[in-house]
């Protein structure tokens, strides 16, 4: 297994973490930074081509913001999170 940070360190907002596993991936959060010219996770379409499961902590923009934007770039996994969120 790898940890890929795809944002959310050091910068308010994007948060996105990536466990690189075999066969496939997990996403932790896919947040956007409102006000960047690049909002979304700093994720290839190989990164998302992987991803099996989208574990969503909450359901702040900053967390989730990017989940219409991922599904665009392929994304057709599991989203999996609380009741609430």
């Amino acid at each position: 297994m790898e940890l890929y940070i795809a944002g959310g360190c050091q910068e308010h907002g994007r948060n996105s973490f990536l466990i690189i596993g075999k066969p496939y991936s997990i996403l932790v959060d896919c947040g956007i930074s409102e006000g960047d010219n690049q909002p979304y996770p700093y994720l290839s379409k190989q990164h998302i081509s992987k991803i099996k499961y989208l574990f969503l902590t909450h359901s702040h923009k900053d967390h989730c913001g990017g989940i219409e934007w991922l599904i665009r770039k392929g994304f057709s996994g599991n989203i999996i999170s609380s009741e609430e969120t």
